[in-house]
């Protein structure tokens, strides 16, 4: 008897579900009913308590267990917010999702009604997964241009570009954690860049190694990635290296830019 039971209280807890997000769709455009906001603040055999951990008019983040129907909870508590403002929550791009001592937590942003349209059109197709549409927003956000400038939005739009393999947002990454003083997480993004030939990422990664930052010092690779990159004014930093270098130091390094170029710089470090 238990088996039929246990399906069938897993049937009616699936039809709720489905009506309370069908019922939360549209909760910007209605209040609450009674019915709703009793589910959502007293069902404690189904939600789990969402906690707020930041806010802003530019979006909230949110901590939860993963519980049935928590994640609805959070968006309600997210448009809610968003609300608050005049803005809208964007439910579509939901930021640095993570799993945090088995707690989730997320990032929804605000988004104005009023949006330009260049933004507009630039936002849809950095949600489509566009790389170089993400860097770029990222870039926005971070600059200020045409957005409020928001340096988390910038952060969420660069990972998600850096995770295509996109050079420039790694590097620009690799940036934001050094600024962090996150020496390790910034050189590994560098490394990432630089073996795609971005040269400001191979300077800073040289950078990295010269002065022992996120990695040890080592001057062979900290020469070799001055000798790759093409940045203006690499120049100097390769002669104030080199004169710091003695004879094998120099041969090693030449052995490690051989190695580099003959694995089409999959095996740099």
């Amino acid at each position: 008897m238990r088996t039929p039971l246990l399906l069938l209280s897993l049937t009616v807890c699936i039809v709720i579900g489905a009506t309370v997000v069908r019922a939360f769709a549209d909760e910007n455009d209605r209040p609450l009913t009674e019915a709703e906001r009793s589910f959502l603040e007293g069902a404690k055999d189904h939600v789990i308590e969402v906690n707020r951990l930041e806010s802003d008019s530019d979006g909230i983040s949110l901590g939860y267990s993963n519980g049935l129907f928590a994640g609805v909870k959070a968006r309600f508590i997210a448009k809610d917010h968003c609300k608050k403002h005049d803005k809208l929550v964007d439910e579509d791009n939901i930021h640095s999702s993570q799993v945090e001592n088995g707690r989730i937590v997320e990032f929804f942003a605000c988004l104005s009604p009023d949006e330009p349209e260049p933004i507009r059109q630039l936002r849809k197709a950095a949600k489509r997964g566009d790389a170089e549409s993400q860097f770029a927003l990222g870039r926005k956000y971070r600059q200020g241009q045409g957005v409020d400038r928001n340096l988390r939005q910038a952060t969420g739009w660069f990972h998600m570009a850096a995770e295509q393999g996109h050079a420039s947002a790694q590097n620009m990454l690799g940036v934001i954690y050094s600024n962090d003083k996150a020496y390790a997480q910034a050189a590994d993004m560098f490394r990432l860049a630089a073996r795609q030939h971005n040269a400001a990422a191979q300077i800073s990664l040289g950078v990295a190694y010269e002065l022992g930052l996120g990695v040890p010092v080592d001057y062979p690779r900290a020469y070799m990635w001055y000798r790759f990159s093409r940045y203006d004014g690499v120049e100097k930093l390769r002669e104030r290296i080199r004169r710091k270098m003695t004879r094998q130091q120099l041969d090693l390094s030449e052995d490690l830019m051989l190695e580099c170029l003959t694995s089409y710089m999959s095996n740099c470090k």
